[in-house]
């Protein structure tokens, strides 16, 4: 009977051994994964930009090996979009410090979300980073017009600022107010009150009887969620 029982327990060993071997190769993937580190990333960006011009980004990875041919992908969404648009895909370069990228984002329009995300490879984890970047907009004051002793000052901002209020809503807010440049100071320069406003893009103030003399003026415009509060340059009048 003894004699019998040695293969059976010899088999069932070599079982035990085999399915041991088996879980050990199955798990070893799972260790490798798990040896992945966490990786560090910064990124940054000049702020605040200006309507219609450009955007210069720098950023980097806490690795101080190199990465040969990795990239960086630099994302855009503008205030009003629903979804991230890829801009470029920056190469990293080796630095004392880390590997390091920069990349320039051309034309914007709106206060936007940069973001910047790395795939990661099978020694490092992937990473990502996002940042909100202001955009000023644009606004010009045209030459006032004088008839009588009315003067009208007329002010425009770009890009149009959607406006956020119900339809039914038939005064609008104004979107810009009028500075007077006074003892080294800029000053409210209030007038008669708007006199009229899309609400979106222009705005224009009216003044009655304004005394002779030289007025520097400029239009602030006030800021919104779409884009950052900005001034025009200053314009010089002449009441006589």
């Amino acid at each position: 009977m003894r004699r019998t029982l040695r293969p059976a327990i010899v088999l069932a060993c070599l079982v035990v051994v085999a399915l041991a071997v088996g879980v050990a190769v199955i798990a070893s993937p799972q260790r490798a994964a798990a040896a992945a580190e966490p990786t560090g990333m910064w990124f940054d960006a000049e702020s605040p930009a200006t309507t219609g011009g450009d955007i210069n980004v720098s950023g980097g990875l806490k690795i101080t090996t190199a990465l040969p041919g990795a990239t960086v992908s630099v994302y855009k969404r503008e205030v009003g979009e629903s979804a991230d648009g890829l801009v470029t895909e920056a190469p990293l370069a080796l630095a004392p410090w880390g590997n390091t990228f920069s990349a320039t984002i051309p034309d914007v329009t709106r206060t936007c979300v940069l973001t910047a995300t790395w795939a990661g490879t099978a020694d490092y984890l992937p990473a990502s980073y996002w940042l909100i970047v202001p955009v000023r907009a644009k606004v010009t004051v045209s030459a006032p017009r004088v008839s009588a002793s009315v003067t009208r000052l007329p002010a425009k901002v770009t890009p149009t600022q959607p406006m956020d209020a119900p339809a039914f809503v038939s005064i609008k807010s104004p979107i810009m107010v009028f500075q007077r440049h006074i003892n080294g100071h800029w000053r409210s320069f209030t007038g008669e009150g708007v006199s009229s406003t899309d609400g979106e893009s222009w705005c224009s103030a009216k003044y009655f009887d304004l005394r002779p003399g030289t007025y520097v003026l400029r239009a602030r415009f006030l800021g919104s969620n779409y884009n950052a509060a900005a001034v025009s340059r200053a314009i010089r009048i002449t009441i006589h």
